[in-house]
């Protein structure tokens, strides 16, 4: 289902999580919209936005100051600011468009604020919580969890628990280890999911399917991109992929979702395949 060897995607996704860049991932994601983009002007840029931070924020200062400092020259000064309006428009999801215009969805101005803050010397990484944007500050023995929808601001140990309630339901508690894992490859992935369900309601299936390919690569064990990939795959008469996706799909998943549908699916396009053989 792939010809996963052209896509050099496949092949920066087979890198460990902690070895992953977000801004790299990011831009290459963008790369497909806009073939010409370059990515190490944009790299730059971010170097030479994280050399500013590292200039105005002491190394000896304590977390407080140095986060304060970094969401006013992020959020004040450079207004970096979250699309309200137009959430489902594909440039909020392309990196070089959100540096280039100073606006963006949650997920993009998360991996823009953990890479300049990295480069400049501040312990940030992301925290693997769905639906959120909460960014880890890690100091000496302990985290400190900022929140983008706020700008930044450090979240009391009360406001985390409830957004790991909203994510979680019941499994608060349990996912809470979640926050100590490396998310680099799961931030990356909202970005891709953002943009497989705008294509798919534009009708462009290949850029969607391009997209859920991506996921796959990045997170194997999750099955669900697979039953999407098979739906769209039947769209453009793809038969073969189609039933290659949804067989994946049942057979890496404990309780499918639709499972009924599923099987009927697979028995249809068999069908189909028998006769065209």
């Amino acid at each position: 289902m792939d010809n996963s060897e052209m896509d050099v995607f496949f092949y920066f996704a087979d890198q460990p999580d902690s070895e992953v860049g977000l801004a790299i991932g990011a831009l290459l994601i963008a790369q497909s919209e806009y073939p010409n983009v370059d990515i190490d002007d944009y790299l730059q840029k971010l170097g030479e936005m994280a050399d500013e931070v590292r200039e105005r924020i002491s190394e000896t200062s304590p977390p407080h100051e140095q986060i304060a400092e970094y969401n006013r020259y992020f959020f004040t000064e450079n207004r970096f600011k979250r699309e309200i309006v137009g959430f489902y428009d594909p440039a909020n999801n392309y990196l070089n468009d959100v540096i280039d215009r100073r606006i963006g969805i949650d997920v993009t101005l998360y991996v823009l604020y953990i890479e300049i803050g990295r480069k400049a010397g501040l312990p940030l990484s992301a925290a693997n919580v769905p639906s959120q944007c909460i960014v880890k500050y890690k100091f000496k023995h302990f985290d400190i969890f900022l929140d983008l929808g706020d700008e930044g601001r450090i979240i009391s140990e009360e406001a985390l628990r409830v957004k790991l309630e909203i994510a979680y339901g019941d499994e608060a508690d349990l996912q809470r280890r979640s926050l100590n894992e490396d998310a680099n490859k799961e931030t990356l992935a909202r970005i891709l999911r953002n943009l497989a369900r705008i294509y798919t309601d534009e009708n462009e299936y290949d850029k969607a399917i391009q997209a859920l390919k991506r996921i796959t690569w990045l997170t194997p064990q999750y099955m669900t991109p697979y039953r999407r990939l098979g739906n769209l795959f039947y769209q453009i008469g793809n038969y073969n992929e189609a039933l290659t996706a949804f067989e994946t799909y049942l057979d890496g998943t404990e309780s499918p979702f639709n499972e009924e549908q599923v099987i009927e699916n697979i028995r249809m396009l068999r069908k189909i395949l028998a006769k065209m053989n």
